[in-house]
């Protein structure tokens, strides 16, 4: 029996977001290991694993809604198209804010040896940019998917989680670098620019 190109592209958006999941585990393994051999200092609290699973249940439901046919989205090609632009967009906001912290990225809330606070590149403008690039790409997700319920309800389960982390994440970062960070959030927003 074929697959049809609907059921096709569904599942080739899943295989994608599937190999994101094992790029950031792989990483995350990585950071872990670095992170121990610079003694670093870990305030994660557990919200490296909420991120996971809520990842995890945001991808479940746009596969669920997708392949059950409700709120599908005509035509096609043309959210599948702007899905794709949206993940690569995330992903790319994603690696950038990796790559301007450097060393001094992990996928758990760490303070490492010798840290310093950021503020060029694109955390010039906002305090969380990965998280940004995490968010874009569940939405480019459901997107991709062609689905308004995908679209709409994959992502919730990931802000919950990012709410969360982010919240563990300012008080380890002001509680290390005090006024130097009280100054870095007084001139940025969190999330979104201008906005939080």
């Amino acid at each position: 029996m074929a697959i049809s190109w609907d059921t096709g592209t569904k599942l080739g958006v899943i295989a994608l977001s599937n190999l994101w999941g094992i790029w950031e585990g792989r990483l995350s393994s990585l950071n872990r290991k670095r992170a121990e051999v610079q003694h670093g200092q870990v305030s994660d609290q557990g919200s490296l694993a909420w991120i996971f699973v809520a990842v995890f249940v945001g991808i479940f439901i746009a596969c669920f809604f997708a392949f059950s046919g409700k709120g599908a989205l005509c035509p096609l090609e043309a959210w599948v198209a702007l899905g794709l632009v949206l993940m690569g967009m995330g992903f790319a906001i994603r690696f950038t804010a990796m790559r301007a912290l450097a060393r001094h990225f992990t996928h758990r809330v760490t303070i490492l040896s010798g840290h310093s606070l950021i503020r060029t590149g694109i955390y010039r403008f906002i305090r969380h940019p990965a998280y940004l690039g995490q968010l874009m790409m569940m939405v480019g997700i459901g997107t991709a998917l062609a689905n308004i319920y995908a679209i709409v309800l994959a992502p919730l389960p990931v802000v919950a989680a990012l709410f969360i982390r982010i919240r563990i994440e300012e008080r380890a970062l002001a509680q290390h670098f005090g006024p130097e960070y009280k100054a870095y959030c007084e001139a940025t927003s969190r999330l979104l620019p201008f906005v939080w």
